[in-house]
């Protein structure tokens, strides 16, 4: 190359998850965190080191700033750090132990949400993910429901149900976490069966949905939708493929007088 020649610009990507060949054949994790010392963003690996940013394969990646709105806003949650929980067994336990102090739900139904929410944190290692959903009317507690379960899933993502496609297809390809609809009652309309498709493609790894851009017919865009969802809802879904995605639990109002 002649000192005359434009030099290649350093390609930047900003992201909360790196995924780095090691030396072994195997591969490194860097997820990004937001350190609860300096309020800033950054990537921990395995070993609780922390990285401004990492180099892989001519591109610089650089954790989501802090000052991010879905981060302000607390859209997007991110973890603080990382610890040491034992074995799967006893972290299983402290889950459990968890819903069940800010949740009633049958005590099946506290076993499956558990296990719930540890897959939302391997997800990407299978192929089919089914969605967590709760169904019942007002005051039957939906809310305290994705709160507690959700709260704690990987990256959990915040939506209410006027959401649109848009928000829904930026959300998941620039965080990758569990997606969380609030009032996810979808009623009739050229979005809601947007949405619905979002729901039925997102279930199973390697089904995106492909949309024409708006100002370039021409273009086609490929979203990928798949990861874990938390749902709630005052009614069934009116399309069976979407009700059969979801593990849910019928809401009703609470009997315990133990939960703070």
């Amino acid at each position: 190359m002649y000192d005359d020649e434009p030099q290649p610009k350093e390609k930047i990507v900003e992201t909360s998850l790196v995924i780095k060949d090691d030396t072994l054949g195997g591969y490194d994790v860097y997820e990004e965190i937001i350190d609860p010392k300096t309020r800033e963003a950054c990537f921990i690996d395995k070993h609780g080191n922390k990285h401004k940013e990492i180099y892989k394969d001519g591109i610089t990646y650089r954790p989501i700033p802090a000052t991010d709105d879905a981060f302000t806003q607390g859209a997007v949650k991110l973890p603080t750090g990382i610890l040491d929980y034992g074995t799967t067994k006893e972290l299983i336990k402290e889950i459990q132990e968890h819903i069940h102090k800010y949740l009633e739900v049958p005590l099946r139904y506290e076993k499956i949400a558990s296990w719930y929410v540890l897959f939302t944190y391997i997800y990407d290692l299978v192929d089919v993910v089914p969605y967590l959903r709760t169904r019942g009317d007002t005051g039957t507690g939906k809310n305290r429901f994705q709160d507690t379960i959700g709260g704690i899933c990987y990256k959990p993502m915040f939506t209410a149900g006027a959401v649109t496609p848009a928000v829904m297809y930026r959300l998941i390809t620039r965080f990758r976490g569990t997606l969380i609809i609030d009032e996810a009652d979808f009623y009739r309309s050229n979005e809601t069966s947007e949405i619905i498709k979002i729901l039925n493609c997102g279930f199973q790894r390697g089904r995106p949905v492909t949309r024409c851009q708006k100002d370039n017919p021409d273009n086609i865009q490929y979203f990928d939708t798949y990861c874990p969802k938390i749902l709630s809802t005052r009614k069934d879904f009116m399309d069976t493929a979407t009700e059969n995605r979801c593990l849910t639990n019928i809401n009703k109002e609470m009997t315990r007088s133990d939960i703070p």
